[in-house]
């Protein structure tokens, strides 16, 4: 499958054409038509997907309303299942928190996932405007984790990315969860667990795992500062031979520190608090 993108309007929204076979779909087509026009070319329009119905992303959906052979997708219509329309093969998930009626389209063939201002790289979409919500996207952020590091990330605006590079650089999956900068083999596929119940546990037991383990190994990282300290000092008195200052200095190093390594360890201990709950929660 062949993906352009379109940089449409003037809030530079992506807009993508995808081709196989000479027949297209069109996904947030949202300004400049004729450039849209033109990435189409001869290729036969199946379908329009729309993945929220905010106006920077159909803002040229009504150039392709005038032939009834081209289908239209969009939350309202849609349902969480697998839909094929010609070569096409995509599967729809639901993915609120930037607006309502936020969804995802998901060519499994292919490792792509077009995910409108859901996810961005290092980012997520606004939550601030009317239909959004810090709960529901912090939802559909955890339905996601359950995917394929390998899969590519089409957003809505600036480029594409990995769900692997999200997983461990994006600040708001670390906000929600912690990081997932971490190898995870799943027990059952995300589509039979239908993104809940053991898939999710799973998910977050792993992850329980692995911060217990950066847990235990922050001890043996206080354990060596003293010797780190010490070496400082050694080290300081051999070039400048002032006893006081480097003994001085040694102390401020293992001070600092030791305070770093301990807040290190409280905030862990945080995280690994709140992620026991919400696994205890969930298998009531």
């Amino acid at each position: 499958m062949e993906i352009k993108r379109i940089v449409t309007g003037f809030l530079d929204e992506n807009c993508y054409v995808l081709i196989k076979n000479k027949t297209c779909l069109v996904i947030d087509p949202g300004d400049d038509f004729p450039k849209i026009k033109k990435e189409i070319g001869d290729n036969k329009i199946l379908a329009v997907l729309i993945t929220h119905s905010h106006f920077d992303h159909i803002g040229a959906l009504r150039n392709f309303l005038t032939k009834k052979s081209i289908k239209i997708f969009k939350k309202s219509n849609l349902e969480e299942k697998e839909y094929t329309i010609g070569d096409f093969k995509f599967k729809c998930l639901y993915t609120p928190g930037h607006s309502k009626d936020s969804v995802t389209f998901y060519f499994e063939e292919d490792d792509a996932m077009f995910v409108g201002d859901f996810i961005f790289n290092e980012s997520i979409g606004r939550t601030d405007l009317p239909g959004g919500s810090n709960e529901e996207m912090q939802e559909s952020i955890r339905k996601i984790l359950a995917f394929d590091d390998k899969i590519k990330l089409y957003p809505g605006h600036n480029d594409e990315t990995t769900l692997k590079h999200e997983k461990s650089h994006n600040p708001f999956f670390f906000f929600f969860y912690g990081g997932v900068n971490m190898n995870y083999e799943l027990k059952e596929s995300p589509d039979k667990a239908q993104y809940k119940g053991s898939n999710q546990i799973t998910i977050m037991e792993i992850r329980l795992e692995k911060l217990k383990e950066k847990y235990k190994k922050s001890y043996e990282r206080m354990a060596a500062i003293p010797g780190l300290a010490g070496m400082a000092a050694i080290g300081a008195i051999s070039t400048s031979h002032n006893y006081p200052l480097a003994i001085a200095g040694g102390a401020v190093f293992l001070g600092a520190g030791l305070l770093i390594a301990k807040t290190h360890q409280l905030i862990l201990k945080r995280k690994i608090d709140t992620l026991e709950k919400e696994v205890s929660s969930r298998r009531k």
